[in-house]
């Protein structure tokens, strides 16, 4: 059993519309996944992603989205965080993830989470555990952000199913992801996943 027994599915999940829109404007949508995935990169081995026997045994459908960054879990316990903006200038993309991250923060904060801050590139962590991993997706003038968020996925699932990823931040430091990821509920954040949803998304159209 290996990986080229597993199909690589095309993306197609409720944000790909997110990647072919052409309105101008700022725009985000925030959704729950309605079963668990896995999730490649673009540029995503893989080899190097994902365990083929316990994707095959439990049934866990693999996909590739248009986006960089390392291969993730969705799952009902997650939540897809996706903003555009348009009109955009190609440039280093690291303004545009202080500007999410920061919109994303504030917003944890709001909902009882303490210590989360902007670490590695792209992720959002509680102290040094990791709650949020985020790319961009840029083509011409329009940027996305795409990131997932854990919200009560546990850090077990990520263990049966994903490797240990090719790259790394500098603060992972070669940690497992059972001693790397947390949860916003281990965290103490009690809200409802929907009304959470809908407090990044409502946050994230109006960033600037």
């Amino acid at each position: 059993m290996n990986h080229t027994d597993v199909p690589i599915l095309k993306y197609d999940l409720p944000d790909m519309a997110f990647f072919q829109q052409t309105t101008t404007g700022n725009d985000a949508f925030v959704h729950i996944p309605a079963f668990r995935a896995i999730v490649l990169g673009r540029g995503s081995d893989p080899e190097l992603a994902f365990h083929p026997e316990a994707v095959l045994a439990d049934g866990i459908p693999v996909y590739k989205r248009p986006s960089g960054g390392e291969t993730v879990l969705l799952s009902p316990e997650t939540l897809v965080l996706a903003s555009v903006r348009t009109g955009i200038k190609l440039s280093s993309p690291h303004r545009f993830f202080k500007l999410f991250s920061d919109t994303i923060i504030g917003v944890l904060t709001r909902n009882g989470i303490k210590d989360a801050c902007q670490r590695g590139i792209s992720d959002v962590s509680v102290g040094p555990l990791k709650v949020l991993g985020s790319s961009i997706y840029w083509h011409r003038d329009r940027l996305l952000y795409h990131a997932v968020l854990n919200v009560n996925e546990p850090v077990e699932n990520m263990e049966r199913y994903l490797k240990h990823p090719p790259r790394e931040p500098d603060y992972r430091a070669g940690r497992r992801h059972g001693d790397f990821v947390t949860t916003l509920r281990a965290c103490g954040c009690e809200t409802e996943m929907t009304a959470l949803g809908t407090q990044l998304e409502t946050a994230l159209r109006a960033a600037n």
